[in-house]
């Protein structure tokens, strides 16, 4: 299980690359982590967790970033995930308390999980703050469970690109090539500011 921050790449203010680059650089994702329990979890460094299919043990959580970086005036459409998870009520309010002091405010497009699923059906979010469990051992359960242009969670924020190399990846059958197709589909992420795991949670 990983949960993480998405952004909406492909509609909204955070369309820019520059805007979701700047978004991410106000984040100190060692304190989210830390909101939430740290010792009860573990800090992401990918999407995809360690035993999956996909997990690049070389990638580590992000560092400390640019905490004086500001996108001021701001405005962003955010959905988040509530199931009634303490952890996740904390971190929430320490998103949108931090995002605060870096000048973006965010307007809250959900009050639950069928509202939550609902604003991101429709592409109306411009950000989401996501856990996603995998279903099966494989970096599978997270790229097109996630960004399956037809019935993925997230399907509304990233470009038809990002559905072909997951497409490509899926139909790998050598296992070696599979798990370098999906730490490929890793790097695309960060290259693109789509999307910053901040922890993983024991199954």
């Amino acid at each position: 299980t990983t949960v993480f921050l998405a952004l909406n790449a492909r509609s909204g203010p955070l369309a820019r690359i520059e805007l979701r680059r700047g978004l991410l650089a106000a984040l100190d994702l060692a304190q989210l982590a830390r909101t939430a329990q740290l010792r009860e979890v573990v800090p992401a460094g990918s999407l995809i967790p360690p035993g999956l299919i996909g997990h690049d043990p070389t990638r580590l959580p992000a560092g400390a970033r640019d905490s004086s970086q500001r996108t001021d005036r701001l405005v962003l459409r955010a959905a988040l995930w509530n199931d009634g998870s303490e952890r996740l009520a904390r971190l929430a309010d320490a998103l949108v308390a931090m995002l605060a002091a870096r000048g973006t405010r965010l307007e809250l497009v959900t009050d639950g999980g069928e509202a939550f699923y609902g604003v991101l059906a429709a592409g109306e979010a411009d950000l989401a703050l996501c856990r996603w469990t995998a279903e099966y051992p494989d970096g599978d359960a997270f790229a097109h469970g996630l960004f399956d242009p037809d019935f993925g969670l997230l399907r509304h924020f990233a470009s038809p690109d990002l559905a072909r190399r997951i497409a490509a990846a899926r139909g790998e059958g050598d296992p070696l090539a599979r798990d370098l197709a999906f730490r490929e589909f890793e790097e695309h992420l960060e290259r693109g500011a789509l999307l910053v795991p901040i922890f993983h949670e024991p199954f």
